[in-house]
């Protein structure tokens, strides 16, 4: 049986790829096209497997694989771009555990200069840099810009070496090399292209996902979280600040893609071009030239262009903060916050606060990551105690109604579909009060403010159904 090892490489569309394998499983199966079960994530493909190639689970892979045979498939698919960043001495064992099988190898490469900057602003995305965009500009006076020049030539982006730890284990011919570029693409597409590589195509009953699963800041937003970088953000409010700039990108559009120099971006070209040339003698098969024709990625803006962009994204940032993000947790019973009351409550006390009115409303942000989800639903928690004659709230959430709850016990029915969301991953819980005539006057006192409901409890979980 013919095993294809996908090991990527970054920023090359393999969540988009993974996600696939996941949602069509069936559908590869009924079209011969075995995918091992065993660590299958839903958008990580085989990571949880072969991160660590534990020997339970390789051997539970392989008693899989071995039953596919036997069962008649003769194609197989791993996939997990974690892969392309293993070890020779990983490589070996993941060959010696599959060493009975006809392995062959799947990469998708991006040109250096391209994939130099797109791994730059996915990694501010994902945690703070040693180093910002200002130290990629001009001649390196620093440490910071030292790291900067060097993260522009490593040799991680050096294919040919990549490529010739993995054909220790690959015999030659049967690693598959394919250019990380819509044009080249089989219908610019990613999915497509890939299923083309293991000989099938897709139909109408190929379940298509989302393709923006793994988007990165734009260059604007990257400035910003260099800034807060330096100012020490915390990891909680510097996820808030990445999952809102990124809500910004998806609701203005990108802004700026590339920060390095023309003259830079023809550096790093000049650099990688011996080695690009040798992919095919280190694969055994020959290759078209590699990036021969590769597309514009240096920096087009000037200095009053890009400093205008993110002072727009900097006031669109500040707004949005105003409305505070709330995460998710695995028993979201907390006291709300003060700042998620939006109108119709009291002062805040130690176990919760009145609700002041005939209405209340609770207003905050779930993370963007979120919507990446299509079918997922965001479980609201609401808990508190009545005034008076009242024992029920009518709830709606974005305009979609929920009836008249009992709230003094949580509920699991006032679920939000993320497509529901408004703007910017937006959700407001309305709360209408059925008696808030009803008056809680403290002694001494001769006026308060109708109350009904008294909210202690509040959180919100993710529920993804894939």
């Amino acid at each position: 049986m013919k095993l294809l090892l996908h090991i990527g490489t970054d920023k090359t569309g393999s969540t988009a790829i993974q996600k696939h394998l996941y949602a069509n499983r069936r559908w590869f199966l009924k079209h011969g096209v075995y995918i091992p079960v065993t660590g299958l994530g839903k958008d990580n493909g085989h990571g949880e497997l072969l991160e660590t190639m534990s020997p339970e689970a390789m051997s539970h892979v392989q008693a899989e694989l071995l039953q596919a045979r036997q069962d008649g498939y003769t194609r197989a698919v791993l996939s997990w771009e974690g892969m392309s960043f293993m070890k020779p001495t990983q490589i070996l064992q993941l060959g010696l555990s599959l060493n009975s099988l006809n392995l062959w190898l799947l990469i998708y490469l991006r040109e250096q200069a391209d994939i130099t900057q797109t791994s730059y602003l996915q990694e501010v995305k994902t945690g703070a840099s040693p180093f910002s965009i200002d130290d990629f500009q001009g001649v390196p006076r620093s440490t910071s810009a030292l790291r900067a020049l060097l993260f522009c030539y490593s040799p991680r982006r050096n294919y040919a070496r990549l490529l010739r730890k993995w054909m220790r284990i690959i015999p030659q011919g049967n690693a598959i090399v394919r250019e990380y570029r819509r044009d080249v693409l089989i219908d610019g597409s990613i999915i497509d292209d890939f299923l083309s590589q293991i000989g099938v195509h897709a139909d109408r009953d190929f379940l298509r996902r989302e393709q923006e699963a793994n988007i990165s800041l734009d260059v604007e937003s990257a400035i910003i979280m260099n800034e807060r970088d330096n100012a020490s953000s915390t990891s909680l409010p510097r996820k808030a600040d990445s999952f809102t700039l990124l809500s910004i990108i998806d609701s203005t559009g990108f802004g700026s893609r590339y920060f390095l120099s023309p003259s830079r971006v023809a550096s790093i070209r000049r650099y990688y071009k011996r080695t690009n040339r040798l992919v095919g003698d280190v694969i055994g098969s020959p290759i078209p030239d590699l990036f021969a024709n590769p597309r514009p990625c240096a920096r087009d803006y000037t200095e009053k262009q890009i400093k205008n962009r993110t002072d727009f994204k900097r006031q669109r940032l500040a707004s949005l903060q105003a409305v505070p993000m709330l995460f998710t947790t695995r028993i979201p019973h907390d006291s709300p916050s003060k700042n998620i009351l939006s109108a119709g409550w009291s002062t805040m006390q130690e176990w919760g606060a009145w609700s002041e009115g005939a209405d209340s409303e609770i207003r905050f942000r779930a993370p963007f990551w979120m919507i990446s989800h299509e079918k997922a639903h965001v479980i609201i928690f609401l808990k508190g105690r009545y005034q008076g004659r009242n024992t029920r709230s009518e709830i709606s959430v974005n305009g979609l109604n929920y009836g008249w709850l009992d709230l003094r016990r949580f509920v699991r029915t006032i679920t939000l579909p993320v497509s529901a969301m408004q703007r910017n991953q937006t959700v407001v819980v309305k709360i209408a009060h059925e008696f808030a005539e009803e008056q809680s006057s403290p002694p001494n006192t001769t006026m308060s403010p109708p109350t009904a409901f008294g909210i202690e409890k509040f959180g919100i979980q993710f529920s993804n159904p894939e």
